[in-house]
């Protein structure tokens, strides 16, 4: 109930083509290394600081990658979250009612945590999927989704469209499985480099 109320009092709603900016979480979140002020969102646990994640790779610098590479304080050390994880259930619990009300969600390459959390919405009728099996609840091509239009309140794709191919094909997917008034929470590494 207290992850649910956070939409409610805020009253924050996502619109069409809004981008959320990460900056003031990772802030506040990932990046402060300062003992005893890490806080795990999805486990709800306090640790002295998160763990390194990622590699160190000179393309991620030379390209001035966003959201790749080498990252210090990633990992909680108690539920084993990365901040990617705990950032998209961040925007989750402060941009969607996808934990307090009646919905339907489809969840590509499924963290845990935030499974975990969704589940508890017994409302929610919630699909995982991934390309591997025995990552989700079905086996699914995110270039050829396997429902009908206009199925789903929620699509959560977070850190999946870099790894496709035809990219554009599997936005255009996503746009078309999701209901009218629904919302996509994707999320990806940004090149800056890149036009």
């Amino acid at each position: 109930r207290r992850r649910a109320r956070s939409y409610l009092e805020t009253g924050k709603k996502v619109t069409e083509g809004d981008v959320i900016d990460c900056t003031r979480f990772i802030e506040t979140n990932c990046l402060q290394g300062r003992p005893g002020k890490q806080y795990c969102i999805l486990c709800g646990k306090s640790s002295d600081h998160f763990l390194p994640d990622g590699i160190v790779a000179d393309v991620f610098q030379r390209s001035h990658i966003i959201g790749a590479g080498r990252r210090e304080h990633s990992i909680c050390p108690v539920c084993g979250s990365n901040d990617r994880a705990r950032w998209c259930f961040y925007v989750l619990e402060k941009y969607t009612r996808i934990m307090c009300t009646t919905c339907t969600a489809l969840h590509f390459a499924p963290e845990k945590g935030i499974s975990d959390m969704i589940r508890t919405n017994e409302q929610c009728n919630y699909i995982t999927a991934d390309i591997e099996k025995n990552v989700g609840m079905i086996v699914v091509d995110i270039t050829n989704i396997p429902f009908r239009d206009n199925t789903f309140d929620y699509v959560i794709v977070n850190h999946v469209l870099e790894h496709v191919g035809d990219d554009r094909r599997a936005l255009s997917e996503i746009y078309r499985v999701l209901k009218q008034n629904g919302l996509a929470a994707v999320s990806f590494p940004i090149c800056l480099d890149q036009n």
